[in-house]
């Protein structure tokens, strides 16, 4: 159905609110939606925030595959918007280490924006770029763009930037063992988080609380504010924070629980919490699904990501869904203590995966997640 651009902007702050609440799936449809609108390019300001508030909310929801076609778009776009989405785009998909990509998009886009009134994109500019240059370990260049970003973030009131910011801070600030520091400024960040109610971003603070604790080798404390985080979390709705904050709990565990799931890799065999000594004997085939999920705790595989990576082929409907059914069936029976209510294997409509709730560990010396 087509949209008025008028009907295109109420829809627009709609989405920046759902987004804000949290409502991710919600704020990703819509966006997509306005996409599909061929109207929808008559306003590049309009297009270029729709197409961000669809990546940023794919982003969380682990379904970046959704934008993709719409990034590809704005490379064909001069906009200082254009190459910031850009920017974002190359820091959260490519290597650390390659992390130069996404500053000559930032760089350019500050450049590009010089002269215009438009203090909100270069408040996220600067942010951006701080992020890049912690990435690259060069702490004083990001200690001030971080004091810039606080500063035109207050005088702008956008509570948005200014609470990232202070993440970004805390981060310098726990690198250099002032961890009460780093906790003063995660806790201003999360009153202002609250304060504007932006709820994913509360709940990443409580994240970043319970990592700054991990780093001093407090777990108790760790434990204490990763399960906040968790209680507040629909694994469905918050996949990104839900796995973040698991990984840390299961990390904190590690010092005073047995792991539930210890893989040996020589000898094709585990033992499994609840269940015991279990072998594969010659189903490498399992054994090879197992090592995958385990390799990747919480990353949801789909049916032709899983035929490419462990049998080798290319996914044909038809031969394989079956194949799969039967093989994650198999590996149940192996590894779950009751393989009718499956703790380890699961799966949603995203794909197959292991729970990132549990603790595994293995042979090599490896702990996984």
């Amino acid at each position: 159905m087509s949209m008025t651009m008028s009907e295109i902007s109420r829809d627009l702050e709609l989405i920046r609110l759902q987004y804000r609440q949290g409502n991710f799936k919600r704020s990703l449809s819509d966006a997509l939606l306005i996409l599909k609108n061929p109207e929808i390019l008559k306003d590049t300001t309009s297009y270029l925030q729709t197409v961000r508030l669809a990546y940023q909310s794919s982003l969380e929801l682990r379904q970046l595959d959704q934008v993709l076609p719409y990034i590809e778009t704005l490379k064909t776009i001069e906009n200082p918007w254009a190459d910031y989405i850009l920017g974002l785009w190359s820091l959260d998909s490519l290597p650390v280490e390659q992390a130069d990509e996404a500053q000559r998009y930032f760089e350019k886009a500050l450049s590009n924006s010089v002269g215009e009134v438009n203090h909100e994109l270069t408040c996220r500019l600067l942010h951006a770029l701080a992020t890049v240059r912690i990435w690259k370990k060069e702490i004083s260049e990001a200690e001030a763009l971080i004091d810039k970003v606080l500063f035109l973030s207050r005088e702008l009131k956008l509570d948005e930037i200014e609470a990232s910011a202070l993440i970004l801070q805390s981060m310098i600030l726990s690198n250099h063992h002032k961890t009460e520091h780093a906790l003063e400024a995660l806790w201003k960040s999360y009153e202002i988080a609250k304060r504007g109610f932006y709820i994913h971003l509360q709940a990443n603070i409580l994240i970043f609380i319970a990592n700054t604790y991990s780093v001093t080798g407090n777990t108790k404390m760790v434990q204490i504010y990763a399960n906040i985080a968790l209680r507040g979390l629909d694994e469905e709705r918050f996949p990104r924070l839900y796995q973040a904050a698991g990984a840390l709990l299961a990390s904190s565990d590690r010092s005073i629980k047995e792991p539930d799931l210890r893989i040996d890799v020589d000898r094709l065999n585990a033992r499994v919490r609840g269940k015991g000594f279990v072998e594969f004997g010659n189903q490498h085939v399992l054994f090879d699904l197992l090592m995958l999920l385990a390799m990747h705790p919480g990353k949801r595989f789909t049916k032709e990501q899983l035929i490419g990576r462990v049998w080798k082929q290319m996914y044909d409907s038809s031969i394989h869904d079956n194949l799969i059914y039967v093989s994650v069936k198999r590996l149940r029976k192996i590894l779950e203590p009751n393989d009718e209510a499956p703790l380890f294997v699961l799966r949603d409509r995203q794909g197959y995966y292991l729970s990132s709730q549990i603790i595994v560990e293995m042979s090599e010396g490896m702990v996984v997640p």
